[in-house]
């Protein structure tokens, strides 16, 4: 009788075990990096294979709890972009802002901050309410002559 029910257990724990990869397969997977401590980057690839453009933002649940307000530093972003698209490789400032080359939108409660090079173009999203000056929730940087589906190269 016990070697029945342990038989059983265990084929119900693989049945849903399948089921649980089946439904997971259908789904389409995210490539995510850790590129500093709770900051992911999240690439999306061209048609060519080309990274086109990586998605920035700040884990919102770790072990310790879950942060609603998971945020990152102009610094911050600016540090990994120098990172991932070097002052050399951006080309010349589109803009001709001066240092740094960017420019803040405000539509409702969403700020958009950007900065187009010749080569790359960077948006910074956040709210304009309620968050301390030059901080953000997501930030977007793009290659413009990558062909990215569903990320056009170009200011919002």
């Amino acid at each position: 009788m016990t070697k029945l029910v342990i038989v059983c257990l265990t084929s119900l724990l693989l049945f849903a075990t399948d089921l649980q990869k089946g439904n997971l397969n259908r789904l389409h997977s995210v490539e995510t990096y850790e590129i500093r401590p709770a900051i992911l980057a999240m690439p999306v690839y061209s048609d060519a294979g080309d990274v086109c453009s990586i998605i920035l933002e700040k884990r919102h649940v770790s072990a310790t709890g879950v942060d609603l307000d998971a945020e990152m530093s102009r610094e911050e972003i600016y540090g990994i972009f120098d990172e991932l698209s070097p002052r050399r490789e951006r080309g010349k400032e589109e803009l001709n802002l001066g240092d740094g080359g960017y420019l803040t939108t405000v539509d409702g409660v969403t700020l958009t901050t950007f900065a187009a090079y010749e080569n790359v173009l960077i948006q910074m999203h956040g709210k304009s309410k309620g968050v301390a000056p030059g901080h953000y929730v997501a930030a977007v940087i793009q290659w413009k002559k990558r062909n990215c589906h569903g990320y056009p190269a170009g200011p919002p």
